[in-house]
């Protein structure tokens, strides 16, 4: 089983060369870390050179600049295309992974061949100065009571409760990501929500990364306009959306195509009420109130409604 890491970095060079490190000592060393550089303007391009350099005698780093600033997302989703790996590491370029990291997710995707996409704890670590942040979603963490848990499809399924660096999956599984992939959609919602809807998201619960916390992470605002509001909802039904249409293709079991048909019917609906601008029109979901995340969530939407 081949190994690939996909690291999209821009303004790394404070962090990037630590986390190298730690990939480049792994107990099962990786056959190529993929560095997808995207127009950074400090040098982050030269310190991953001398790295490689001083560090890589395998050549295992393979650097590669992008011509024009692509955004992270793209940025992400290049990288995996360009992936030669049969699993596929998702890297961030200002954690540090514990050095039995790949040895052990790894060996999870050999011992199970249900699994399609695979992610591990993370222990977060705060630069002096950084604010508190959280991934995933305001609700109680459900998975943590056994050491390998397979993802539930339920209303919480495009919440991740694990970021996008502790992720990796089968790269049989990219042609569908290609083809449900658009630019607004981030590379680890993605992976979340195909491998849920396909019945093939697990995780591992063992802390494997240590993640950084600063003002630069990319985390989960909270969405308090129509505007955002709106806009979260017609990620959710595009997404949802193109799901479906490659149901086929993913082998859905049956059970989970009639509940994802039904969120993306809910995520049309909300939507579509959000943006009215009359709260009135979201006195109709309240039969629907079971499938939002919480029931804060419909008030929420009825603020929303009014900015």
């Amino acid at each position: 089983m081949k190994l690939s890491i996909v690291l999209a970095a821009y303004n790394g060079a404070e962090t990037i060369c630590a986390q190298l490190e730690s990939i480049l000592a792994q107990t099962r060393k990786p056959d190529e870390v993929l560095i997808f550089d995207d127009c950074s303007t400090d040098d982050t391009v030269e310190k991953v050179r001398r790295f490689a350099a001083q560090y890589d005698p395998d050549g295992a780093i393979r650097l590669i600049q992008n011509e024009k600033n692509q955004g992270w997302r793209a940025n992400f989703m290049q990288g995996f295309r360009q992936a030669a790996g049969d699993v596929i590491f998702c890297a961030d370029q200002d954690d540090v992974w514990h050095k039995d990291k790949l040895e052990k997710m790894t060996a999870v995707l050999e011992q199970h061949p249900e699994v399609r996409v695979l992610a591990c704890n993370i222990h977060p670590f705060y630069e002096e100065g950084a604010q508190l942040v959280q991934v995933g979603s305001h609700q109680t963490d459900p998975y943590g009571n056994h050491p390998l848990e397979k993802v539930a499809l339920d209303k919480m399924w495009l919440e991740p409760w694990r970021p996008g660096c502790a992720m990796c999956f089968r790269r049989e599984l990219l042609p569908q990501l290609e083809a449900i992939w658009f630019p607004a959609c981030a590379h680890d919602l993605l992976l979340w929500a195909v491998g849920i809807a396909a019945g093939g998201a697990w995780i591992l619960n063992e802390e494997l990364i240590d993640q950084r916390r600063h003002s630069g992470n990319n985390t989960p605002s909270n969405a308090k306009t129509s505007k955002i509001r709106g806009g979260l909802m017609e990620l959710y039904t595009t997404l949802s959306g193109k799901i479906l249409q490659n149901q086929q293709q993913l082998t859905l079991p049956p059970e989970n195509v009639q509940m994802v048909e039904r969120l993306n019917r809910f995520y049309t609906e909300r939507g579509a009420a959000i943006r009215s601008g009359n709260p009135l029109q979201l006195a109709g979901l309240l039969a629907d109130l079971k499938l939002y995340p919480t029931g804060k969530a419909w008030l929420a939407d009825c603020l929303a409604a009014l900015r």
